[in-house]
């Protein structure tokens, strides 16, 4: 369900939290940070573009494992980036929130899609930097996973994403989408059993429990590293004695 734009004015815009989230910007504040947004995203299309297609067009980097996801990497972002690069300029061409609710509701997916895409590939690319430092750390030769099993890797995390994209059209649960402040559509809040649902979920599944995943691996990475820098200080202390 897509929830109504407040303007200032309306009964229902009397700044409360809830309230203020859906309250519309005045017009020259909307069409401004629509056009910085173009140039944003349009430039990250085509970085993200350039670096999909320098990998895959060359067989030695796309044989290379970490290539492989930074192209994982690399798609969902452009996904998000193209097309709002396109929803904005829409925007800023009629100078106000262009294509109604079916517009709203595609915005809301492929941001949703975009933002848990990519952070979730941060997820797979820190726990395989994990099992490389942890080789290492053990003097065993890292033996990367197979191209087939690195696609499936992104193919898990690329449909886990687009289905947490769609959440926000399940009937059953409090998760509306609205026009944030008049600029873009994703899912707000506007009670409290959306609040819940919205931090307990959406928040936590796109942004809280990757980002501490990821934060985790990369301390163990750092742990794994320092200690092996330390053993060798130490071999170089015995040898010297």
């Amino acid at each position: 369900m897509v929830l109504p734009t407040l303007h200032w004015g309306d009964e229902q815009a009397d700044g409360s939290r809830w309230a203020l989230m859906r309250t519309e910007l005045p017009e020259a504040r909307l069409n401004l940070t629509w056009r910085v947004w173009i140039f944003c995203a349009g430039i990250s299309a085509l970085t993200s573009l350039f670096v999909i297609v320098l990998i895959l067009a060359r067989r030695r980097l796309r044989g290379q494992t970490f290539n492989q996801f930074i192209v994982g990497l690399a798609l969902p972002d452009l996904v998000f980036s193209a097309l709002c690069t396109v929803t904005c300029s829409l925007n800023a061409i009629h100078g106000e929130y262009h294509g109604g609710d079916w517009m709203c509701g595609l915005q809301s997916f492929y941001c949703m899609y975009g933002f848990a895409g990519s952070i979730w590939m941060n997820v797979v690319i820190a726990w395989e930097l994990y099992n490389m430092a942890t080789s290492t750390a053990q003097l065993k030769t890292y033996r990367p996973p197979p191209t087939r099993l690195v696609v499936k890797r992104i193919a898990a995390v690329q449909f886990a994403a687009l289905a947490f994209a769609a959440l926000s059209f399940v009937p059953v649960l409090p998760s509306d989408v609205g026009r944030v402040r008049g600029l873009a559509c994703f899912p707000v809040e506007y009670d409290v059993a959306s609040t819940i649902f919205h931090w307990a979920v959406t928040m936590n599944l796109m942004l809280i429990t990757p980002l501490f995943v990821i934060l985790y691996y990369f301390k163990q990475v750092y742990d794994i590293l320092l200690r092996k820098v330390d053993e060798n200080d130490q071999d170089v202390v015995t040898v010297k004695l």
